[in-house]
């Protein structure tokens, strides 16, 4: 994946972070984590999800080691998904 579209999947997730509701940017979140080979701003997305939306009120968050999660359980199934992006 070339760096433009890569940057571009990473402003689109952005803007629906922002201006989409979460059942419609965690979806699209997972779907970029999927499709963008090592998509680490995946992490920093979840840091912002629980920024701008979070309770606040607790000392750890779930949000950003949910993404991690995500992301270290897709990594031997991306290996099979052969993607030419």
């Amino acid at each position: 994946m070339t760096l433009r579209k890569r940057i571009a999947a990473s402003l689109f997730v952005l803007a629906a972070i922002l201006f989409l509701p979460y059942w419609a940017y965690l979806p699209l979140l997972a779907v970029a984590m999927v499709l963008v080979p090592f998509y680490w701003e995946a992490i920093v997305f979840g840091f912002l999800i629980d920024v701008l939306y979070g309770s606040g009120g607790t000392l750890f968050s779930p949000a950003p080691l949910v993404t991690l999660l995500f992301l270290v359980i897709l990594l031997p199934i991306r290996e099979r998904i052969r993607w030419n992006l």
